[in-house]
């Protein structure tokens, strides 16, 4: 008897270990079907069928240890602060009969990966799922009718979010920082629309730095803003229009903030760093104290104090020294601060970098924080806000609208059908700045020179040497590197003549020295009607050239229509950058 009993014991004793720690009923406070308390200090909670409500911080007992809890057929009502602060609750399955989730009702659950809500549910509460960082997949039913203000703010890990077209109501701060979120489908409701399409400084979804596409937007002043951001390339913009000469100081110090680095991008990005964190805001100047001590680039960063315009014009400074095209962008922020006039007025930057425009806001990028005593925005103490750095077209958007305007002359616009091409070589870094214009005009042997060695650096990675040359009419460094590298002769023994046009058979033949020394080899070449007229010096730089075939199929210089090369016909800028083009795609 005593070893049955001990047998017994022993064998309750093992499963007692190894069964995990759940609630027991008399753990659960329950009053007319609301559990007000969890008194219990179990891990993993069955709440007992009848519980109709779950009570303002029902389980803030065990909040920090909370791993798993089963909720009740029964229940109607998730209330306020319930599982607030559940950091270890990976997931809660909410069934079908809740009708409503209340404030904060799983907020800072920081571990909780999947959500679905039923659509039995009519209401979320304000910031019901606030700061579920782990929050990665959620589901919102149809049924579902209002969602609380900052009902999602902070869901760092949140991709996409669907609402349905039930949703009626969206509070502010709905997504606010979710900084994964890279597209929502708002409902298709026309009560949405109409209460949203003129409503301002909701930050719906303020933070939201990865924001690629929002479906059925109701915001009407979010797609004027996209569309006036869009708008300011208007048309063709050649990015080497928007390059100037800096003074020395400016020069010297963009040359130290990007020293080492081998890129533009980064270069860019360097120069938003740099000017975020050495630049303090003028509050003084901005809220009408005193007058304004800095405007140029140059005051900048003699005083380190400046407004908006001031932080534009210092990036634009230091981003043309290094030769990156950047605009000057006039616009409004629309949740800024407004000096004591009430003006919101802003200005930004855009660069070209890595063949696409970028925006760069430098004054928005600055280290700052609110001056608890004043109210006012104060830097210093804080961090650069990267979020101001090429952000994503939506999310800038939902703060700024643009209202200046850029665009070429028609002169500086390159003929339709060299459009595409002369595109691809700017983005392809292949055509020197001043050289983006005038494409109809003939262009000169040294500019000529330019783009050969331009494109062959770009080839290689590798800069040409530029050995003295015999030349008294010219000391382009290009010129040199060309004729070091047996790209071109003189015209003379003395003499380059850098500003006289070339041919088209001269053109071939400095094609085909280039192709010589990227070791490129050609097919056979084309038997051109008019070849009796081509010189015999070139003939072999023809028959190169219309034998060489890029990786799209085009010859890298053909004919000129009906069977003929003509070779003493004038070379333009558009048809040396197409030619250049194709010659970089030779080899690929």
């Amino acid at each position: 008897m005593k070893r049955t009993l001990s047998l017994i014991l022993s064998l309750t004793l093992c499963l007692s270990l190894a069964a995990p720690a759940f609630a027991v009923g008399s753990d659960f406070v329950i009053e007319n079907g609301v559990l007000t308390q969890y008194k219990g200090s179990d891990t993993v909670i069955t709440i007992p069928e009848g519980v109709t409500e779950i009570g303002p911080e029902a389980f803030s007992r065990v909040a920090f240890k909370l791993t798993d809890v089963t909720l009740p057929q029964s229940l109607t009502k998730i209330g306020s602060s319930g599982f607030w602060g559940c950091v270890k609750l990976e997931a809660i399955d909410i069934p079908a009969s809740v009708t409503e989730i209340g404030d904060n009702a799983f907020a800072s659950c920081r571990s909780l990966t999947r959500l679905t809500i039923p659509g039995t549910v009519k209401t979320v509460g304000n910031g019901a799922f606030m700061d579920c960082t782990a929050l990665a997949a959620l589901t919102i039913e149809s049924g579902v009718e209002e969602l609380g203000g900052s009902a999602f703010w902070n869901c760092t890990a949140l991709t996409e979010a669907v609402l349905p077209d039930t949703v009626v109501k969206m509070g502010s701060n709905l997504f606010t920082d979710c900084t994964s979120l890279h597209r929502v489908v708002l409902p298709d409701n026309p009560q949405v629309a109409a209460e949203w399409k003129n409503r301002v400084n909701t930050a719906l979804f303020s933070g939201c730095t990865a924001l690629e596409e929002v479906v059925n937007s109701p915001f009407e002043y979010d797609n004027r803003q996209a569309e006036s951001n869009r708008a300011v390339i208007n048309g063709w913009v050649n990015p080497g229009a928007y390059v100037t000469p800096q003074s020395q100081t400016v020069t010297a110090l963009s040359n130290q903030i990007c020293a080492n680095i081998d890129n533009d991008y980064d270069k860019a990005h360097a120069i938003f760093r740099w000017v975020a964190e050495n630049v303090v805001y003028d509050f003084e100047h901005f809220y009408g104290r005193k007058a304004s001590v800095s405007n140029t680039a140059e005051e900048v960063l003699d005083s380190r104090l400046a407004v908006c315009a001031s932080y534009t014009r210092l990036t634009q400074a230091l981003l043309h020294a290094q030769g990156i095209p950047a605009l000057y962008v006039s616009g409004v922020s629309t949740n800024g601060i407004t000096d004591t006039r009430g003006n919101a007025g802003h200005a930004w930057n855009m660069a070209f970098v890595d063949g696409r425009w970028v925006i760069i806001d430098s004054t928005w990028g600055r280290a700052s924080a609110d001056d608890p005593a004043t109210g006012e925005l104060k830097d210093g103490g804080g961090v650069v806000n990267e979020q101001w750095f090429d952000p994503k077209e939506l999310f800038f958007s939902q703060s700024h609208t643009a209202q200046s305007t850029f665009s070429a002359q028609p002169a500086d616009i390159p003929s339709a059908w060299a459009q595409d091409g002369v595109w691809a070589a700017i983005c392809g870094k292949l055509v020197p700045n001043d050289l983006q214009g005038a494409y109809a005009a003939s262009i000169t042997r040294e500019e000529f020179c330019r783009l050969m060695v331009k494109l062959v650096e770009e080839k290689t990675g590798k800069p040409l040497p530029a050995p003295a040359a015999p030349f008294t009419d010219t000391q382009s460094p290009a010129v040199a590197a060309a004729y070091g590298a047996g790209i071109v002769k003189g015209t003379t023994d003395t003499t380059f003549t850098p500003d006289g046009s070339i041919t088209r058979q001269e053109a071939a033949v400095m094609l085909s020295r280039t192709a010589g020394l990227l070791g490129l080899t050609a097919g056979a070449g084309e038997t051109f009607a008019d070849g009796g007229s081509i010189a015999l010096w070139a003939a072999d730089g023809v028959a190169f050239t219309s034998g060489l075939v890029d990786s799209t199929g085009a010859k890298v210089m053909g004919g000129t229509g009906d069977g003929a090369f003509s070779p003493l016909a004038s070379y333009t800028r558009e048809q040396a950058i197409l030619t250049a083009l194709r010659l970089s795609r030779c080899g690929q």
